[in-house]
């Protein structure tokens, strides 16, 4: 009896990793299933809309889902479903087209033919109404866009957002994968992720830039932002180069802080639980405030110190600060553990 629970233990195990391993090596993908009444088979299908459309919802859960750009006179949507375990409901009412994930039964064995079922989205080239993608397993690709407004909301892949021109508001969020902007403009642009981390290069905002991830870096590079810009990680580093705003804030639990070549209209704020703060040719037109529980803070400031009235203190570490009341801005810098040493150009 042992020996046949030994057996059966060993089997399942084996079974376990074998589609353990193939998710990892074909990933993104689907494969052939079996339903227990027969053989599902993949089928590739093509709608096309009957109406102009200016607001596109999708509802999908675990395949790609990619929207961009083409020759068509309409919305053209290019997938794949497997009939007896999912199907795709889509339909159209007045200007709004409504894509929503169905599933049908489960599945139990699986074979091994590989075949990507990508959704693929492809929008007239003039245009430019809303569009809401909520994904629950897979990647999501906004590619070559003029939008009114984006939101997208994934559980489990990816989100990239790439040469698109959003008018409006541009709102991402993430449970579980990398978050990432490439040449976008948008009006408030806001990007949370649980875990994962959060690029912005080349991002031009008329309004306000957030960023936050609770397990992942913040990474901002060729950022413009015409109001405030803010940047939170729990777990993870922040990194600004190029990046221009008015007010700016900069949180870290866990993970250093470093700017190059940062402009604030405005006033800049920078706290820092567990890891250093660390910047070069940072100019500030307001107040400046940086604390570091654990690490030090150190480099470049544009302007001379008698710009500010300067309070500072560390209490381990080297500080080469003096205080001063003389400056119309306020420079005040604390460390717990960790030196001081701030220059001015």
């Amino acid at each position: 009896m042992k020996k046949v629970t030994l057996i059966a233990a060993v089997c399942c195990f084996a079974g376990l990793s074998l589609i353990i391993i193939s998710a990892f090596l074909f990933k993104g993908k689907s494969v052939k299933l079996w339903s227990g009444e027969g053989e599902s088979q993949f089928m590739d299908k093509t709608y096309e809309c009957k109406g102009a459309i200016n607001d596109i919802e999708i509802d999908i859960t675990s395949d790609k889902v990619k929207v961009v750009k083409g020759k068509v006179s309409t919305v053209k949507v290019e997938y794949v479903e497997i009939p007896d375990r999912y199907v795709y409901e889509i339909t159209e009412s007045g200007s709004k087209l409504n894509i929503k994930y169905k599933q049908k039964k489960n599945f139990s064995i699986v074979f091994f033919e590989i075949k990507d079922t990508t959704m693929l989205i492809t929008v007239p080239e003039d245009f430019d109404g809303k569009l809401d993608v909520k994904s629950s397993s897979g990647s999501v690709r906004l590619e070559d866009l003029s939008l009114e407004c984006a939101d997208v909301v994934n559980t489990s892949g990816s989100i990239k957002i790439s040469n698109c021109n959003v008018r409006d508001d541009i709102n991402v969020k993430n449970s579980s994968g990398s978050i990432g902007f490439s040449d976008v403009t948008g009006a408030d642009i806001t990007a949370n992720n649980t875990s994962g981390g959060i690029s912005m290069e080349k991002v031009k905002s008329s309004g306000k830039v957030q960023a936050e991830s609770s397990s992942g870096s913040v990474r901002f590079t060729d950022v413009k932002a015409e109001n405030d810009l803010s940047g939170k990680a729990t777990s993870g580093s922040i990194k600004l180069e190029k990046v221009s705003c008015d007010d700016l804030t900069l949180k870290s639990n866990s993970g250093s802080i470093h700017l190059n070549d940062v402009k604030a209209e405005g006033s800049f704020e920078a706290k820092n639980s567990s890891g250093g703060i660390h910047f070069d040719a940072l100019e500030v037109g307001k107040d400046i405030t940086m604390s570091a529980t654990s690490g030090s803070v150190r480099g470049t400031l544009i302007g001379s110190e008698d710009d500010y009235s300067i309070i500072s203190k560390t209490t381990s570490g080297g500080n080469n600060l003096t205080d001063s009341r003389n400056g119309s801005k306020s420079l005040d810098v604390n460390t717990t553990s960790g030196s001081i040493n701030i220059k001015f150009d």
